[in-house]
């Protein structure tokens, strides 16, 4: 019998990433560290076109900060991109509940992407209460 051993480093892991009540998604530094995080970076988020009932954001980390993208901040070990104004944009009251979002990795058009699904009870502005599927 021959066995296959499997190392937790080589496995899909998904993510839990938290947005503080500053705007700030912050990321754990196990996420950190697979995204390759670094201040010289920048991240743009978008939503799928393709499937208006797809309720995910999609994130993809630049090597360098790109024109308009999310800039990658760091303060100690701890890394974050504050997306105050896309939360307000998407309507997501960030500063009410919790708001977290699951965070896997995608290949789409040979690119990695990654996922961001809602995740907990998000808040929206007008004080309703949606409770995401955990």
């Amino acid at each position: 019998m021959k066995i296959k051993i499997y190392n937790p480093k080589d496995l899909n892991k998904k993510y839990r990433i938290s947005v503080h009540r500053t705007g700030r998604m912050g990321f754990p530094a196990d996420a950190a560290e697979k995204l390759n995080l670094a201040e010289n970076k920048s991240a743009d988020f978008g939503e799928n076109e393709d499937d208006p009932n797809d309720p995910n954001l999609y994130m993809v980390i630049y090597k360098e900060k790109e024109k308009g993208g999310f800039k990658v901040n760091k303060n100690g070990e701890y890394y974050s991109i504050n997306l105050k104004i896309l939360l307000d944009n998407l309507n997501i009251n960030y500063s009410n509940g919790t708001v977290w979002f699951e965070m896997e990795e995608k290949i789409i058009n040979e690119e990695k992407i990654y996922s961001l699904e809602k995740k907990g009870k998000v808040a929206k502005k007008n004080n309703e209460v949606e409770t995401v599927k955990e």
